[in-house]
């Protein structure tokens, strides 16, 4: 060691020595700390319970709901090792359905996550002053951040599915998947009934044909003739009358019957038909 330090001086000089041996000794040591901050500083994002004490539920999904999609999770794909692909078209803050199907889905599966992360109500649409406030100052960027921030929990913990995080309009993404490619679509994206029937639309080509399922959240109050004629009236708002009219519609228009149950929905594609009954 201390020939190594002699013949280091020897070419370099005693400057250089001292400079090098400081580097070790304390820049090395200090950089690995600032990166380690820097990185602690990245995944700072606000607290949830802020948006709760707003009035503002970051987390979606009621757990009635929860239980009713893993138990369709369950009865509907069997075999525990087979891998599978679920596309979620609308993640928000990835509180809700997000972290469902990371926590149901084998190991090797797929996870797609698309989202806009933009303002998703129109100006003027919502008289719920926190959901006005929500869409004049677009809370996307901390929704995405938060779902950024979960993902790099889950792959220095987990990591045993492929999570892929796609920002954009679901009905430009949609059209680069090839056909027969999700085991399962979930739609929660925009509300509005353009949005929600393209976006039917696209899941429909791009689902297994052979056996998958398509559904999706806020189907609030079933689907019956007289809701069909209100829907109709309101296709502009994204909430009206205790239910979604642009959801209700282009679901109604898209498929024949379907199961609903809490607000969600969910129909079977088997071999290229759309059915409500599992076989």
């Amino acid at each position: 060691m201390l020939d190594r330090i002699r013949k280091h001086m020897q070419i370099f000089g005693f400057i250089h020595f001292i400079f090098s041996s400081l580097k070790y000794v304390l820049i090395r040591p200090l950089s690995i700390l600032l990166f380690i901050l820097m990185k602690k500083l990245a995944l700072m994002s606000g607290p949830l319970f802020i948006y709760k004490i707003l009035g503002f539920h970051v987390a979606l999904m009621p757990p009635p709901r929860k239980k009713i999609m893993s138990d369709l999770f369950k009865k509907s794909f069997k075999e525990k090792n087979k891998p599978l692909k679920f596309l979620e078209v609308g993640t928000w803050f990835g509180e809700g359905s997000t972290q469902l199907w990371i926590d149901l889905l084998p190991k090797k599966s797929e996870l797609y996550l698309v989202d806009a992360w933009g303002k998703y109500i129109s100006s003027g649409d919502s008289n719920d002053s926190m959901y006005q406030l929500v869409s004049t100052y677009n809370i996307g960027f901390q929704a995405s951040h938060n779902v950024l921030k979960k993902l790099c929990y889950y792959e220095a913990n987990k990591n045993y599915i492929d999570i892929n995080f796609l920002r954009g309009k679901s009905t430009s993404l949609l059209k680069n998947f090839k056909e027969d490619t999700f085991d399962l679509i979930y739609i929660d994206a925009s509300h509005y009934y353009k949005e929600v029937k393209a976006d039917i639309l696209a899941a429909k080509n791009i689902v297994n044909k052979k056996f998958s399922i398509i559904c999706g959240d806020d189907l609030d109050k079933g689907i019956n003739s007289e809701l069909v004629k209100l829907a109709k009236l309101n296709l502009h708002k994204n909430y009206s009358d205790g239910f979604h009219p642009g959801v209700l519609l282009a679901v109604h228009e898209n498929f024949q019957k379907v199961n609903e149950k809490d607000g969600f929905w969910w129909v079977y594609c088997i071999d290229g038909k759309y059915t409500d009954i599992y076989r």
